[in-house]
């Protein structure tokens, strides 16, 4: 059985929670898409930017719940085993970043919804925190960011 490092246990703790969260907001997305609109708007609404209506949901309402439960599984598999599947956290890491810079070019362009400044709140930080602890988890094994384990040699 392989010993992982502390950085690739609170890695593989986080990723584990991640996935949970991302698949029950997924579900909540896919079952309550007025109510989740609702609730990423609120920091914008505070701000005063107003809700808008949201693309044709019929285009972006699958899409949306498409990843969240794309991100959910990698999440969860990057969680179950650290180590070996840590590239599964890429596509998070990745969907993160573009939801979070695309939310925020809309927002600095002036062309934001509420919801808009709702994903840089919560996706900034959750960028921020996966990026690190997958980054300190692969040096605590002086691995390499595209495989799973630390170099042969």
């Amino acid at each position: 059985m392989t010993r992982l490092s502390r950085w690739e246990r609170r890695f593989g703790w986080f990723m584990l929670g991640s996935g949970l969260i991302y698949a029950v907001v997924g579900l909540f997305f896919a079952f309550f898409p007025g109510t989740g609109r609702l609730l990423a708007g609120l920091p914008g609404v505070a701000l005063g930017l107003p809700e808008g209506d949201a693309l044709p949901a019929s285009l972006w309402h699958p899409l949306a719940v498409s990843m969240m439960l794309t991100i959910a599984t990698c999440a969860l598999l990057a969680g179950i085993d650290p180590r070996r599947n840590r590239p599964y956290a890429l596509p998070v890491i990745v969907s993160k970043a573009t939801s979070t810079f695309t939310a925020l070019g809309l927002v600095l362009a002036g062309q934001a919804q509420a919801s808009a400044l709702g994903v840089v709140v919560t996706d900034l930080p959750i960028l921020v925190v996966t990026a690190a602890l997958y980054a300190a988890a692969t040096r605590s094994v002086n691995g390499s960011w595209l495989r799973g384990g630390p170099p042969l040699g």
